[in-house]
């Protein structure tokens, strides 16, 4: 066998990493060539074979070549592939698992709660600034019948002196052509309420939840409010004839009337002098309002009072208005959903304002005098003399769309008393002082 040429032919031949057999000495490696210490550990590769590789290793037990000995090992598993766990391995990994997988299941518990919670006090406060955009609205405009005082508004043509505020409850006609006098239209005020309600108010036509509040209200409006017209005002552009109302003209733009004004429909004509209340027997495709001494169309001749015929003045540039009286009120609807409904009682028309409304409570801001601000807030009983109301207070209970947000049911302090509810909902108590501008205006008391 040949040596290599740099190492002396006594030594025990071994094999180097290139497949030839060379005479090692025991202070040098067999593979690398170099200086190493006695007694260390070395591999080298005995043949190469596709597939499967075999080590030896060998252990030098001493610097003398005659006492040095080759241990034979089976040959181990590559480095890279699995050698399998143990069971106490397994047991440990499963253990750290299962605590990991609970720490991330409480985490997303916990992050899928607080959103449900933010969500619904968003739908909460949601609920409860609609509900407060529908009411401040009727309630500023509250009494507003034009530029005209409501002292200046004759519903009967030629009278020297106003009709008194209608005082009936149920809306009906104001005054046609033939009739004599002043009519109803709605309650005694612009502004009534009522309190505590625990039945059907059958004068009204609603049923609301026991315990709640009942507000009513009565303004002017556009004629074409509420449609998609695109006109921002109905006036008059026809002068009565000798002021006798047997018709009048309306000019109304990027509209036609009929989309503006229904038969009867009960309507305002002002000039910011005077004001008169009557009601659209007919509505021609011409534009003209039509009056009837008989009882057609949607009219009914009252038979009381001063007459009609004449309104004691021509209206022409002012301002066509339509009379509208609402009601809001809590009742649950078709799904049980406690919900702040208006119904408009000129027309029996029942709108679903806000879901989620569970109580609706009212009080009213009452001054000492016409000309006096709110001394004291009382309910609906409390108030004597409805035409010195200056302002209201709205306190609603909102509650939750969703159930099972709270770990123990949610006690709430609203209306000077401790609710207890029966579910785990969650319930916000919100309340604002809107004012009656038609009446704040006339206060001059410091």
């Amino acid at each position: 066998m040949a040596h290599c040429a740099w190492q002396p032919a006594s030594f025990e031949q071994g094999q180097d990493r290139g497949g030839r057999w060379c005479e090692h000495p025991a202070r040098h490696h067999p593979v690398e060539r170099c200086p190493r210490h006695r007694r260390r550990h070395y591999a080298v590769p005995v043949r190469r074979n596709p597939g499967l590789r075999y080590w030896r290793k060998l252990r030098f037990l001493t610097g003398n070549s005659e006492n040095m000995k080759i241990t034979l090992l089976s040959p181990p598993l590559h480095r890279n592939l699995p050698t399998g766990f143990s069971l106490i391995e397994l047991l440990v990994a499963l253990a750290i698992s299962l605590f990991l997988i609970l720490g991330v299941s409480y985490i997303y518990v916990g992050s899928k709660k607080t959103y449900q919670v933010q969500e619904n006090l968003a739908r909460m406060q949601e609920s409860a600034r609609l509900a407060f955009e529908y009411l401040s609205r009727d309630i500023r405009q509250g009494g507003d019948f034009g530029c005209a005082s409501l002292a200046s508004a004759y519903q009967a043509g030629g009278s020297a002196a106003a009709c008194a505020w209608p005082t009936a409850t149920v809306p009906t006609v104001i005054c046609t052509l033939g009739g004599t006098g002043c009519a109803t239209v709605g309650a005694s005020e612009p502004i009534h309420g009522h309190e505590n309600v625990t039945a059907a108010i059958t004068a009204l036509g609603i049923t609301p939840l026991s315990g709640t509040d009942v507000l009513e209200l009565s303004r002017a409006g556009n004629p074409c409010e509420g449609t998609n017209s695109a006109a921002s005002a109905v006036t008059i552009d026809k002068d009565p004839p000798g002021g006798n109302a047997a018709n009048i003209g309306v000019n109304v733009t990027g509209t036609d009337l009929a989309n503006c004004v229904q038969e009867g429909d009960i309507l305002i004509a002002s000039d910011c002098k005077n004001s008169v209340i009557f009601q659209a027997c007919q509505v021609n495709s011409s534009g003209i309002i039509v009056h009837s001494t008989g009882n057609s169309g949607g009219c009914t001749s009252p038979a009381w009072g001063n007459s009609c015929k004449d309104w004691g003045n021509n209206y022409k540039g002012g301002s066509l208005l339509k009379l509208t009286r609402n009601a809001y009120y809590v009742k649950n609807d078709a799904d049980g959903i406690p919900t702040l409904y208006r119904k408009n009682m000129v027309n029996s028309t029942e709108i679903a304002l806000v879901p989620y409304i569970e109580s609706f409570q009212v009080k009213y801001g009452v001054a000492a005098t016409t000309t006096g601000y709110p001394t004291s807030y009382q309910t609906a009983s409390g108030v004597t003399n409805w035409s010195l109301v200056k302002s209201v207070r709205i306190d609603l209970l909102v509650r939750s769309p969703e159930n099972n947000l709270t770990t123990d049911i949610q006690k709430v302090y609203f209306n000077s008393a401790t609710v207890t509810p029966t579910d785990k909902h969650l319930r916000l108590v919100v309340g604002s002082t809107i004012s009656i501008r038609n009446r704040t205006l006339l206060s001059t008391d410091p």
